[in-house]
């Protein structure tokens, strides 16, 4: 956790705040649930997390065999794209970069988004709301049409049922393989003795012997991932969507207050399934997603929009990135700060 590098003291890390603070134009960083989007978010740069198992994942410490993701944090989305490119073997023939991209309109005009209000909305402070709207509205004025349609029901009991018992489940066997493999003394215990923030430390040490029964993980991974995949593409079949679009996180860099927990609508409430909220369901499938620091609240914070499509819809995911930054006016150059 770094304080938040465009100034103040709010926190955010990572990946995320070298390349907002200008000291790299890009990087790369790992995603299990939010951690490429949520700090991309907050500290105001472009996170993408590909369909799993899109970017190679040789040598990476894992978390999850079913969910880790590697993602590309850059200032522009012209730069992730090059990133992906270069991760999939396609550079320079990427077909989602041009040195002149088409008129965003032209992109943008007959699509269909997908923006459900709950559960992705609640306790959004009201000025945050207005401004979202805003840019929904200029998506519709380029002639896209926004649908808001709630997502099905049963959608957050799979989320629950199947997001943390694949990735508690699967911690301690991935990590004492990967430590095992590199021929280090340590194990899973040993490691999660040191975990410094406690709210991970809470899910994480208990796990060796105390983590979630082998029939809950069977459940998890052959029954409620599936059925949450398959609700969340029938939502999009039946009402002819291309992409979700969703607010990353339900609040710009917030300030940690004791006991690990975060102000929501006015409250204080636990900060891990709070910042993960909104991005856990297409993570827990797999899906690409791309969030873009489409929105500022009135501190000037940065508030992220998460555009989400089915696996395997990478490339034209990028595409409507790139269409929905130009029309927003997002920069399409990066910066780097000067060494001093």
């Amino acid at each position: 956790m770094a304080a938040r590098p465009l100034g103040g003291r709010h926190g955010c890390g990572g990946t995320a705040a070298a390349v907002a603070a200008g000291l790299v134009t890009a990087g790369l960083g790992t995603e299990t649930g939010c951690s490429v989007r949520l700090p991309a978010a907050l500290c105001g740069v472009v996170g993408f997390r590909p369909t799993t198992g899109r970017h190679p994942a040789q040598g990476v410490l894992p978390l999850s065999w079913t969910r880790d993701t590697i993602g590309v944090l850059a200032h522009t989305v012209e730069d992730v794209c090059l990133l992906d490119a270069i991760l999939t073997g396609t550079h320079p023939a990427h077909p989602a970069r041009s040195a002149s991209p088409p008129d965003p309109r032209t992109v943008l005009r007959g699509l269909r988004f997908g923006a459900p209000r709950h559960p992705f909305r609640d306790g959004i402070a009201p000025p945050l709301l207005a401004a979202l709207d805003a840019r929904l509205a200029e998506l519709a004025a380029a002639g896209a049409t926004i649908v808001e349609d709630e997502l099905p029901a049963g959608t957050a009991s799979h989320v629950a049922a199947a997001g943390l018992p694949i990735a508690l489940y699967e911690a301690s066997r991935a990590l004492d393989g990967y430590l095992r493999e590199h021929g280090l003394p340590l194990r899973f215990a040993d490691v999660a003795a040191r975990i410094a923030s406690p709210d991970v430390a809470r899910l994480l040490r208990p796990l060796p012997g105390h983590g979630p029964a082998e029939d809950a993980y069977e459940q998890a991974l052959t029954v409620h991932r599936p059925a949450l995949d398959a609700l969340l593409h029938a939502h999009l079949a039946d009402r002819g969507l291309d992409v979700l679009l969703l607010p990353t996180a339900p609040v710009t860099a917030p300030r940690l207050l004791p006991g690990e927990r975060i102000l929501l609508a006015g409250r204080p409430v636990p900060a891990f399934p709070a910042l993960l909220r909104n991005t856990d369901p297409s993570s827990i499938v797999g899906w690409p997603a791309i969030t873009l620091p489409a929105v500022r609240d009135a501190h000037g914070l940065p508030f992220g929009i998460d555009l989400q499509a089915p696996a395997g819809r990478d490339l034209p995911l990028l595409q409507i990135a790139r269409a929905c930054a130009a029309l927003w006016g997002l920069p399409r150059r990066g910066r780097v700060a000067p060494l001093r």
